[in-house]
């Protein structure tokens, strides 16, 4: 900065330091604050307007926000193509540029019909994007925030009906699960006077359909799904009804449709590096507290098997049950029975 500041007269140099700095805040020197900065999202020291004032229109790595305005619009009228189009059909980095694009807060809806209706036509939206564990926030995270944002912001007396309609359009339970776990967080946050009506109702339809899905994936053992997110469900259901699960687990093992091994497999996780390309791996980290909450109480002899060698890249149900042999303490006699 120090030869540009030379050009100008010696009595205009602290001016012109405090304009190039409040221009360019990333020049600034440590320890110093900026001045005169405008608090306008558009202005020019904000990294996704910065290129504009400095090229003829917009650039090819750039969207318009006249552009992803009128794609909002269009989806809260009900047609959703232009904005599926923009989120979907872009590269990683330019998505993320449209995100916050649409999240900004002057192109929410203001009506709780709207921000229902934007709500639903966002969720397909998520189905369709790539998972991506490789990121510690994912653009599929920040639609369900989005999401979440929306439907916390409607009428707080909305129909149960209305929000379980939105919420269920998401193709499967963990991602059900993901976006209401944003929108509790939300609620929580809230004032007991504006938290919604319809929040308990919706709440225990989730609870019922994450319980009859985790008894259901035990019962099919070694042929269930592999999907992640089991532990995490389980732990969704004891901060709601830990008693109904523990009862139901149990049940399941008086009439022998399951065993420890089985059990402690769906508790077991993968893991892998971020920021690297993905190697997932069986994780030592067995989530024994989990265990503890939910398996029958005694110390079976499964509990003292010897600890076998797998290959770790090979995330089925039937090596996870290998895996965790030998790992897995029994739960103490004396446990507590709430969470």
């Amino acid at each position: 900065m120090e030869p540009l500041l030379e050009v100008a007269p010696v009595d205009l140099r602290w001016s012109a330091r405090n304009l190039l700095v409040s221009l360019f805040p990333k020049i600034a020197e440590n320890g110093k604050l900026t001045t005169y900065m405008s608090q306008r999202r558009q202005s020019v020291q904000h990294e996704e307007y910065f290129d504009r004032y400095f090229a003829m229109g917009i650039l090819d790595h750039d969207v318009s926000d006249r552009e992803v305005e009128s794609a909002v619009v269009s989806a809260i009228e009900g047609d959703v193509a232009k904005l599926k189009d923009l989120i979907i059909g872009q590269s990683d980095e330019l998505r993320g540029l449209v995100l916050s694009k649409c999240i900004d807060p002057a192109n929410q809806p203001t009506t709780s019909a709207r921000r229902i209706q934007l709500a639903e036509v966002l969720v397909p939206i998520a189905n369709d994007l790539p998972v991506n564990d490789n990121v510690f926030v994912s653009d599929q995270d920040r639609i369900l925030s989005w999401i979440a944002d929306l439907l916390v912001g409607a009428d707080k007396e909305t129909s149960v009906d209305e929000i379980q309609t939105v919420i269920w359009k998401f193709n499967d339970l963990a991602l059900r699960l993901r976006a209401w776990n944003r929108l509790e967080s939300t609620i929580e946050d809230l004032p007991s006077s504006k938290s919604p009506s319809w929040h308990d109702g919706v709440t225990d339809m989730i609870v019922d359909d994450s319980i009859a899905d985790f008894l259901e994936h035990l019962k099919t053992g070694d042929d269930a799904e592999i999907r992640s997110g089991i532990g995490y469900q389980v732990l969704y259901i004891l901060r709601h009804r830990a008693e109904e699960l523990r009862t139901s687990v149990r049940q399941l093992f008086e009439t022998n449709e399951v065993d420890l091994s089985t059990l402690a497999s769906r508790l077991t996780s993968a893991r892998t590096l971020m920021g690297a390309s993905p190697d997932w791996q069986l994780s030592p980290d067995f989530d024994q507290e989990i265990f503890n909450q939910i398996a029958p109480p005694g110390d079976a002899p499964w509990h003292r098997e010897p600890i076998l060698r797998v290959d770790l890249r090979d995330l089925s149900w039937a090596n996870r049950r290998k895996f965790v042999s030998g790992r897995v303490n029994p739960p103490p006699s004396d446990r507590g029975e709430g969470v």
